[in-house]
């Protein structure tokens, strides 16, 4: 059982006719039951909108948490969740500087934080 989503598109668009090609007998078996295939594929479209847009939004969020910098020629994953578990004795000798990403790791560890 789904939940009926609100639709996300403007249901007074006018239809417009499309050719599709679906398998043959879940086309036979839809139509022996008198299933609407119009109705069912636009409900069915508008979850995978809704599911898609909800997924780019997670991506959105991860990418806040952590942002992608690149140093000495390499792309790196600023990890920020795990920040809190480097060891105090590692962070004494620091390999270089990350001053010019700092807007970017000040925002994650704000994202952490606050979550906006």
């Amino acid at each position: 059982m789904t939940l009926a989503m609100e639709a996300s598109f403007d249901q007074q668009a006018p239809k417009k006719p499309t050719n599709l090609s679906l398998n043959t007998d879940l086309l036979k078996k839809c139509r022996a039951l008198n299933i609407n295939l119009s109705v069912t594929l636009e409900q069915a479209l508008n979850d995978k909108l809704a599911e898609t847009a909800a997924h780019k939004f997670d991506n959105e969020k991860l990418d806040k948490l952590t942002p992608m910098i690149e140093y000495a020629g390499e792309k790196l994953l600023v990890l920020t969740p795990q920040v809190a578990t480097v060891p105090a004795q590692l962070l004494k000798k620091p390999a270089g500087s990350l001053q010019q990403f700092r807007d970017e790791i000040i925002a994650a560890m704000d994202f952490a934080v606050t979550g906006l």
